[in-house]
């Protein structure tokens, strides 16, 4: 009985979790199945692939910007100063070849996140804080304390079993 806006909901819980295969496959499910080629979404399950038993095609938009928000907590989340890069990501992006990235996501307190990582094991961070604050930054169980200052910018590494940070 769940329609289109229920797996978008559902892939949101998961990259929370820090359950990157279950929100991928959620959200994959949502595209697939659940949204036109324009990338509207139907909320029935208009292919009928069995997903749910609402076929209908009321056109809407609030699960579409959820889900680009549910992909955004398998890259970033941030709460309470504690910032973890890349906790929900699929096992499957962290064994490609090509890079995973995203730039300039906005954390609470307003820092500025920019990521990329390679190979699930290395990761390289750019913040970038518009007022003073203390962090805790996270990749891959590995934890980096930080402070920065209003307007000032911090790249960091995280490279296989060694950290390293500096000012730029």
């Amino acid at each position: 009985m769940w329609v289109g806006f229920s797996f978008v909901w559902m892939a949101h819980l998961y990259a929370v979790q820090g359950n990157g295969e279950g929100a991928y496959e959620q959200l994959r499910i949502f595209w697939e199945s659940f949204c036109s080629p324009n990338g509207f979404h139907l909320n029935g399950d208009y292919k009928r692939r069995g997903y749910t038993t609402f076929h209908y095609r009321p056109f809407t938009l609030e699960a579409n910007m959820y889900a680009a928000d549910g992909l955004q907590e398998m890259l970033l989340q941030t709460r309470k100063g504690r910032i973890d890069l890349f906790p929900a990501v699929p096992e499957s992006w962290k064994e490609k070849e090509e890079e995973t990235a995203f730039e300039h996501f906005r954390g609470e307190g307003g820092i500025l996140v920019s990521a990329r990582m390679k190979g699930g094991k290395d990761c390289r961070a750019r913040l970038e804080a518009e007022q003073e604050q203390e962090v805790s930054l996270w990749f891959n169980g590995k934890e980096r304390k930080l402070f920065l200052k209003a307007g000032e910018i911090r790249i960091v590494d995280f490279v296989a079993d060694d950290l390293s940070a500096e000012n730029q």
